[in-house]
């Protein structure tokens, strides 16, 4: 749904927030909260010399996003697939070396991300 409100430049139609702010705003919260969290162990990984793992999922995913990038209408899910490999190596080599408390935190904003969007897509609309 989100697709249909950002336009080229990531320029953001405020009919977005004017009638889905109930919803899109934890969503925004949450996908920050998890960005912070992913920079976090993503710095706190670097001393590890096991770089090879994060380089690969890195490269999987933005590699097999490619073919698709510069098609005029890619909003497509399906599209996303073979990309996702990549990005869950990546996230799952770096909750995987973190102490418990952060994979927990991680794992837990990501639960709370799926349930908003996961209500949002079961609210009947009109």
């Amino acid at each position: 749904m989100f697709v249909d409100f950002f336009g080229p430049g990531l320029h953001v139609n405020p009919n977005l927030f004017l009638y889905w702010s109930l919803q899109v705003i934890p969503i925004l919260i949450l996908f920050i909260s998890e960005c912070v969290l992913l920079i976090y162990m993503f710095i706190k990984t670097r001393n590890s010399k096991k770089y090879i793992i994060l380089l690969f999922g890195g490269l999987w995913f933005l590699i097999t996003l490619l073919p698709v990038a510069f098609l005029p209408i890619h909003k497509f899910s399906y599209y996303l697939t073979l990309p996702l490999v990549g990005m869950v190596i990546l996230i799952s080599y770096l909750v995987s070396y973190q102490k418990k408390i952060i994979g927990c935190l991680f794992c837990g904003v990501w639960f709370a991300i799926s349930l908003v969007n996961l209500n949002l897509a079961y609210k009947p609309t009109g």
